[in-house]
């Protein structure tokens, strides 16, 4: 609703009358909004947050965002470097660790010393430990080291899980072991070490050639711990 006020504005014969009650009405008014105005001012100043203490809480959440990227990214960097770290150990072990097998000698084929004798030599520059074994070649089923026909067989070792993997047909082995591989006591630097492998109560024996020449070959494989390996191939 709009008010009108009449301002009591005359005019007679160039003379002008005003009314001095309109005037003080208005100025009353204008009093009381200015007196409004200061008046929500002072509310909202209550209600808000000061410039100073937004500061604060803003340089706060800076500061704890800052600490907690700083965290995360130096607990990746210390990752990294100690992943490159145990990296490049492993394949400086692995240049350093160098073998051969420099003999093999297959044991009597009847017995208790039913197995073969490995010689391997370590010419590297670190200790060898030998982390599995493997050989195939021809085996005879029963105790006769010639038969008319031999059975391909593929018999592995590892030391880490301490198991045997024999396959063939016909081929069965109760209690075979294993000694020299350089475990707890690594083979030396320089050092030629036997690895014994017996095969006791197993059905079969390694086949051997009935006449000459050698035709019955033998592949062996040794890996050391670092990862490299060592192979050969003898005849029977």
């Amino acid at each position: 609703m709009i008010r009108v006020v009449n301002l009591g504005f005359s005019s007679r014969f160039g003379e002008r009358k005003v009314d001095t009650k309109s005037i003080t009405y208005i100025t009353e008014i204008h009093q009381k909004f200015q007196s409004g105005i200061l008046r929500l001012r002072r509310i909202v100043r209550r209600r808000a947050i000061s410039e100073l203490m937004g500061s604060l809480i803003m340089i706060a959440i800076t500061l704890i965002a800052g600490v907690a990227a700083f965290g995360f990214v130096n607990g990746q960097t210390g990752n990294a470097a100690s992943q490159l770290g145990n990296s490049a150990a492993v394949n400086e072990n692995y240049l350093r660790e160098k073998s051969t097998i420099a003999l093999v000698n297959f044991d009597n084929n009847t017995g208790a010393t039913n197995g073969l004798s490995i010689y391997v030599y370590n010419y590297g520059a670190v200790s060898l430990t030998i982390n599995s074994i493997s050989l195939q070649g021809p085996a005879c089923v029963g105790i006769l080291a010639s038969c008319a026909s031999p059975v391909a067989a593929t018999i592995v070792y590892n030391r880490l899980s301490n198991s045997w993997t024999i396959t063939g047909a016909g081929l069965t082995c109760v209690s075979p072991s294993i000694a020299g591989l350089g475990s707890p006591t690594p083979i030396a630097i320089g050092s030629l070490a036997r690895v014994s492998l017996r095969f006791l109560t197993c059905s079969f024996v390694f086949a051997a050639s009935s006449g000459t020449p050698l035709t019955n070959s033998f592949t062996f494989n040794v890996q050391g711990q670092f990862g490299t390996s060592a192979s050969t191939i003898v005849t029977r």
